[in-house]
């Protein structure tokens, strides 16, 4: 259930920024960043984006109030299709992002 999923994920941020109040030394250990790549056209309202069906956007229910593009550093993890990966990982270093590439 991609719910439970998203509960899980917005109990990691709670609890990390509770650390952080008590820690104000302490960085992020953990920055979450959720794309859904594509949409299953089988007319299963499941396979449809939580945003789409709920109008509840993703960035806003796991990080209310916060702004989507505050970090400083910037990390780029792609999978297939390999024919895009030397452009992708040219323009990473273009603008200094770390590129990381899973095949499988």
């Amino acid at each position: 259930n991609f719910e439970w999923f998203l509960n899980l994920l917005r109990q990691f941020e709670q609890e990390q920024e509770y650390s952080l109040i008590s820690n104000s030394n302490e960085k992020h250990f953990l920055d979450i960043h959720l794309y859904f790549t594509e949409i299953k056209n089988d007319g299963n309202i499941r396979n449809v984006s939580l945003d789409l069906v709920t109008k509840i956007y993703l960035i806003d229910y796991l990080m209310p109030g916060e702004n989507a593009s505050t970090a400083n550093d910037v990390s780029v993890f792609f999978c297939k299709p390999s024919t895009m990966s030397r452009t992708i990982q040219n323009y990473c270093a273009k603008f200094r992002f770390r590129f990381y590439e899973e095949k499988f």
